[in-house]
């Protein structure tokens, strides 16, 4: 049976959602209201997802990841694209889908990259947010355009916005 925990991180809401102690997915949606917002923690998963989640949003960095990932929801070619992009970009860091196809052995697997990030069960601890087109518009996102956006100009990355 699935639990959920929510957190707020202004504009961001953030679900938690475990199972047998694990993550299996987190849920980003766009909050309307501002200001603090009471977290109410009722696991261990919980408890390391909001303190990766406030040192994200508050102190501005990538935090180790310690979080109790269930990476048996995903296929090797996912975990292989995962870890690529936890290597190779950090806060505030960008990356091309086709830098990213390059470093894992894929020479023209842009669309590949863009599949497998499609389907990340776990956004900001994996952040396919940081993955752009190579002429720097924003490209897909699971949670929408707009989440992406925000979480880019959270990082302060640089990026074109298609819609204007």
């Amino acid at each position: 049976m699935h639990k959920i925990e929510t957190f707020y991180f202004p504009p961001l809401k953030i679900q938690l959602i475990t199972q047998k102690g694990l993550i299996f997915k987190i849920v980003l949606s766009q909050v309307k209201k501002s200001g603090l917002f009471k977290q109410k923690i009722t696991s261990k998963a919980g408890e390391l997802a909001h303190k990766f989640f406030t040192h994200y949003f508050i102190k501005k960095h990538d935090p180790p990841i310690t979080l109790p990932l269930n990476w048996n929801i995903i296929t090797p070619f996912q975990k292989n694209v995962f870890t690529t992009l936890i290597q190779h970009t950090k806060f505030g860091q960008s990356i091309t889908y086709q830098r990213l196809a390059h470093l894992i052995g894929l020479e023209n697997g842009q669309r590949a990259i863009g599949r497998a990030l499609n389907k990340n069960p776990w956004p900001i601890v994996i952040p396919c947010h940081r993955v752009i087109k190579k002429n720097n518009y924003i490209g897909g996102f699971s949670s929408g355009k707009q989440v992406k956006k925000i979480l880019l100009l959270h990082e302060q990355i640089y990026f074109l916005d298609e819609s204007i």
